[in-house]
């Protein structure tokens, strides 16, 4: 039988085994995202997609290049706030135009996490490569998650797009 103080003493490791299992769980939904979209699986009916929540939106932050100016595609720019339909069928628009189009996470962090509020935020900083080829285009992106009858889902996503480069090589 365990007394009040030893309790106590158990519930921060607990806790802090806890916060850690959520925050893989958020960032591996996070990583399957990008692989998912790297990969061209665009079927909301399947994960990761079905980790996000039916309220999810993507709300860039700054402005996003117009990538019409690399396809012919009249209008490729994920500069407007959307739904989770609305973004992958944008990624799978740029897929189709720019099929070399690729996004590596560069890093990966839980940044917030509160348990009792039920909610948590994964930041990544990641490089698009292929639009056009030999141009890398660096951002940074807040992923915000929710519990949602006991499921984490991911209800919004924002983007801060940087500067785009050419790697010497």
């Amino acid at each position: 039988m365990h007394t009040k103080e030893e309790t106590t003493e158990q519930d921060p490791d607990k806790t802090a085994k806890i916060h850690s299992v959520v925050s893989r769980q958020l960032e591996s939904i996070v990583a399957a995202s990008f692989t998912a979209l790297n990969t061209h699986n665009f079927d909301l009916s399947t994960p990761p997609w079905t980790c996000y929540s039916k309220h999810f939106r993507n709300d860039p932050n700054g402005p996003a290049p117009n990538l019409s100016t690399y396809s012919e595609h009249p209008n490729l720019s994920n500069s407007e706030s959307t739904d989770l339909a609305g973004m992958v069928d944008f990624f799978k628009t740029l897929a189709e135009t720019c099929p070399e189009y690729q996004t590596l996470v560069v890093e990966m962090a839980t940044t917030e996490l509160d348990l009792e509020a039920g909610t948590g935020s994964v930041m990544v900083s990641a490089e698009s490569h292929g639009i056009p080829v030999g141009v890398v285009r660096s951002s940074i992106s807040l992923f915000e998650f929710q519990r949602e009858k006991r499921e984490w889902r991911c209800v919004r996503q924002r983007t801060l797009p940087g500067i785009e480069y050419v790697p010497e090589g």
